[in-house]
């Protein structure tokens, strides 16, 4: 299983969050991650 971790500073604007996962997202599906990880206080 590859693992995927996104190390992100969180914005007060949610949309900027958003935008700024997928392109993790992304990212990690392109180098085959089977678990994409977020911060535990991603909203």
């Amino acid at each position: 299983m590859k693992i995927a971790l996104a190390q992100m500073k969180m914005r007060e604007d949610i949309n900027s969050n958003y935008e700024k996962s997928l392109e993790y997202i992304k990212t990690a599906s392109k180098n085959n991650a089977d678990l994409m990880c977020f911060p535990e206080i991603h909203h």
